[in-house]
């Protein structure tokens, strides 16, 4: 096994066992009770998908949509590729020739 090669397996290792950390974090915030249905998402004649689907998110609490945002718009993805690319640069892989 090639120096290269050891190191993309530690990394790869390292990425997996690290990735469950920020799920494992307790909740800061008491959840939303879902439970309760707000007035714009009870079924009636006039139901809009959209008014409905507003009303619950209005029931989230906005660190819970910033977080969830800065997720799909990739802020996980880019401390990755940040710490990758680091890696990559510290082991001179980007210099050497192959």
């Amino acid at each position: 096994m090639s120096f290269r090669s050891g190191l993309l397996a530690v990394l790869m290792i390292s990425v997996l066992l690290f990735a469950g950390l920020g799920l494992a974090q307790p909740a800061s915030q008491e959840p939303p009770d879902i439970t309760k249905v707000p007035a714009a998402a009870q079924p009636s004649d006039h139901f809009d998908v959209d008014t409905a689907t507003n009303a619950y998110m209005d029931l989230m609490p906005a660190a819970a949509k910033a977080h969830g945002d800065a997720y799909f718009e990739g802020g996980y993805w880019l401390i990755l590729w940040d710490f990758l690319v680091g890696v990559d640069a510290q082991s001179g892989g980007t210099h050497r020739a192959l």
